[in-house]
């Protein structure tokens, strides 16, 4: 059996969203994404007014604030795994404070056993190239990764919304995204794990889609 709490980890543009979604119909786990949640808020006219104004941060590139993130989270967790399911994080963890209170999270629940970090491996120069090219719904947001099956398609194939680029999609916006949540910048989060006996596994990036939802099925 897996483990109940896998975290995907990875720079911007490495397809952990993607992963994380795909492996999720496959296992029947619950698929948690900061981003999505995000996102629910900025789209919500019912939403406190704090939090809708926190989250403006993440159009500038910029990292919403923790206690924001922990809320969105932690509710979510605590709630599939109170009922029995499995979940996989995506993005949710992005600076070393947040690796050691997600610790502290999982500790005090008594789920770090359940724990496994998936490290999905791409440079910082592969990252930019795809993020620049990939397009997101604007009905239902969903993401479409470039890829020579996609590059063409001009509708959403879940709901069928337009494609288009995402604002925040852009070389400036991205270059510091890259410094924040990149290949370096995440290494000291993979460290603090692996020296806090949590099972951390590389899978590479590079891959085709198939191919490395095939790998992760291998290690989780």
């Amino acid at each position: 059996m897996p483990n109940k709490i896998l975290v995907f980890m990875g720079p911007p543009g490495s397809g952990k969203g993607t992963q994380a979604k795909r492996l999720g119909a496959f296992l029947n786990f619950k698929h948690i994404s900061s981003g999505d949640l995000v996102r629910r808020i900025l789209a919500s006219d019912t939403v406190d007014q704090e939090e809708k104004k926190e989250v403006e941060k993440s159009r500038q590139g910029l990292l919403v604030a923790d206690w924001l993130i922990y809320k969105l989270v932690f509710k979510e967790i605590e709630k599939n795994l109170q009922i029995g399911h499995g979940v996989i994080l995506d993005g949710v963890i992005r600076n070393l404070e947040q690796a050691e209170d997600f610790f502290k999270f999982f500790t005090e629940k008594k789920w770090l056993k359940e724990v496994k970090i998936v490290w999905i491996s791409l440079s910082d120069a592969e990252a930019m190239e795809r993020l620049t090219k990939r397009r997101v719904c604007s009905k239902c947001n969903e993401i479409v990764a470039y890829s020579l099956e996609t590059k063409d398609l001009s509708a959403c194939l879940k709901c069928g919304g337009e494609l288009i680029v995402r604002p925040d999609d852009n070389v400036e916006t991205l270059t510091k995204r890259l410094k924040i949540q990149g290949t370096a910048a995440q290494q000291p989060i993979l460290e603090f794990f692996r020296n806090s006996g949590v099972p951390v596994v590389e899978i590479d990036g590079r891959s085709a889609i198939e191919k490395v939802l095939e790998d992760i099925k291998q290690v989780v």
